[in-house]
C-alpha cells in the first residue's frame, strides 16, 4: 500500500515538474550598480559576494529595503535601490520609484477583483483612476485569483507594492490568473 502511494506521488510530481520548470521563478530585474550581496536582508548580515552592474537578476522577494535575488552566479540579498525592474539596465533609479512607464490610454470603467478562480470568493470593485500602491493597506495583498473588467476598462497589476517587480496590462477579464500573478498581486491601477 505504501509503495503504491509513493509511486503515485512520484508519478504526479514527475508530470507537474516540466510545467513549473518552464516558467522562471522570481521577477526579472537588473543590478544598477555593483551590489554587495548579503546573507540576509540588511548590512548586519555576512557579505556573500558582489553582483556586477547591469547583471540580469531574478528577484524572489523583497523586504522594505532589501530584495532576495539570484544572478551573476550569486544568491542572497541586495539593497532595493540597487535594483531596476525596468526593461533594461538603464541607470540608477530608472523606474525604481514610479514603476514602469506604461502610458496606457484610459478605459473608463470599473474593475472587480475576486479571491477565487472563475469569479468566485470574496469580491470588491474599484472605479477608473483608482490606484492601490500597497494592497496590504487594503487587506488585499496576494489575494486576487480572478479579475473582471467592465466595458473597456484596463488594469495594470504588479507583483510588488509601489509597482515594483513584474507588471502586466490586463485588457480582458481573467477568470484564472496565470500562476505568476495568481495570489501574487500587491499593487494595481485602473485606467
Amino acid at each position: 500500500m505504501l509503495r503504491a502511494i509513493l509511486a503515485t506521488a512520484i508519478l504526479a510530481f514527475g508530470f507537474t515538474l516540466p510545467a513549473a520548470a518552464g516558467q522562471p521563478a522570481g521577477s526579472a530585474a537588473w543590478a544598477v550598480t555593483d551590489a554587495t550581496v548579503y546573507a540576509g536582508p540588511g548590512v548586519a548580515y555576512d557579505v556573500v559576494g558582489t553582483i556586477s552592474e547591469a547583471s540580469k537578476l531574478r528577484v524572489d522577494r523583497c523586504s522594505h529595503y532589501f530584495c532576495q535575488v539570484r544572478g551573476d552566479g550569486m544568491k542572497g540579498w541586495i539593497a532595493l535601490v540597487e535594483i531596476d525592474f525596468g526593461r533594461g539596465p538603464n541607470g540608477l533609479f530608472n523606474g525604481l520609484f514610479s514603476g514602469p512607464v506604461l502610458n496606457y490610454p484610459p478605459g473608463g470603467a470599473d474593475v472587480c477583483f475576486y479571491t477565487g478562480a472563475g469569479y468566485t470568493g470574496t469580491s470588491w470593485c474599484v472605479p477608473p483612476g483608482h490606484v492601490a500602491r500597497d494592497a496590504e493597506l487594503w487587506g488585499k495583498d496576494d489575494t486576487i485569483s480572478s479579475i473582471m473588467l467592465m466595458d473597456g476598462a484596463k488594469l495594470r497589476v504588479c507583483r510588488d507594492r509601489n509597482f515594483h517587480s513584474w507588471c502586466e496590462l490586463i485588457t480582458e477579464s481573467e477568470p484564472n490568473l496565470s500562476g505568476f500573478l495568481d495570489n501574487n498581486i500587491s499593487s494595481w491601477q485602473v485606467y
